[in-house]
């Protein structure tokens, strides 16, 4: 095969990204070193003497920080992960109708967490129709997915149907998050699914709810138009817009005056926006 570009040099391919990563047995190394009291900085000069030099290390202090960093957060995690499951099974035993589900890796670790109370588990039975996925919410202590499964009642009321806390945002992840859901629901599906996000729940809802609308969900569209264009006009003009009822044609018009009159045509996120418009506009949901 031939390169159109020079080849790393054996002393300089150690700051290619692909090649700045710590093993498992540096790993162990760093982490028994750590726990009798040295510091990230002296453990890498532990390594650099250990090589002989610093370009024999492959990797640098920056990766041996980062990867410290994640086990700990992973050993914080899997530490209150037993205790979270102590809590959901004292739960169980005072509420019958208490669900909760997990599943553990290969190497033993809690990677996915789902839980409902009985009321959840009612509440849906009467306003399960259509089912809010809200993968947002990343700003717990673990870095992690928390995944809030819910809607909004006839009483403009939020109404939450369920939890997951996960490790990843994987397609085969959310699969299970959405399988165990139905499950805890006795098998009710929803008739719509919203999501704030479109390929992978796209993927997800398809593989396992065929039958069922998914649409993007208008709120979290607008708390994204009001980041991407301050223009607080434009953002009310097309919140109303999402949820118009009319013919297909007339919402292209009333688009195409937005457009114009709010001069964001060439706005990259409105073109991403406008190109999803099937998963988001009432004219074209309702046909």
């Amino acid at each position: 095969m031939e390169h159109n570009h020079l080849l790393a040099s054996e002393t300089s391919v150690q700051y290619i990204r692909p090649h700045r990563k710590v093993s498992d047995a540096e790993y162990a190394q760093a982490k028994s070193l750590k726990m009798v009291g040295a510091r990230i900085y002296q453990i890498m000069k532990y390594f650099v003497i250990k090589a002989g030099l610093y370009s024999n290390v492959g990797f640098c202090i920056k990766n041996l920080y980062n990867r410290m960093n994640e086990e700990h957060r992973k050993d914080i995690f899997n530490g209150d992960a037993e205790e979270a499951l102590g809590f959901l099974v004292a739960k169980k035993d005072v509420d019958d109708m208490f669900f909760y589900k997990y599943h553990v890796n290969n190497e033993g670790r809690l990677v996915r967490l789902f839980w409902a109370n009985s009321k959840s588990r009612v509440d849906f039975s009467t306003f399960g129709d259509v089912l809010v996925f809200d993968t947002t919410n990343k700003t717990n202590k673990y870095r992690k997915p928390l995944v809030v499964l819910a809607r909004v009642n006839n009483h403009l009321n939020s109404t939450i149907f369920g939890y997951a806390l996960l490790s990843d945002e994987r397609i085969k992840t959310y699969e299970w998050v959405l399988s165990i859901f139905i499950e805890a629901m006795d098998g009710k599906k929803p008739v719509a699914v919203m999501t704030d996000r479109d390929s992978t729940m796209r993927r997800v809802i398809k593989n396992l709810l065929p039958n069922t609308c998914h649409r993007l969900c208008s709120s979290h569209l607008h708390r994204n138009a009001s980041s991407n264009i301050s223009y607080e006009e434009f953002n009310d003009r097309l919140y109303n817009l999402m949820a118009k009822k009319c013919s297909i044609q007339e919402f292209e018009d009333w688009w195409a005056s937005l457009v114009n009159e709010c001069g964001v045509g060439e706005n990259d996120w409105m073109k991403k926006l406008y190109h999803r418009r099937r998963l988001w506009a009432e004219a074209y949901l309702r046909g």
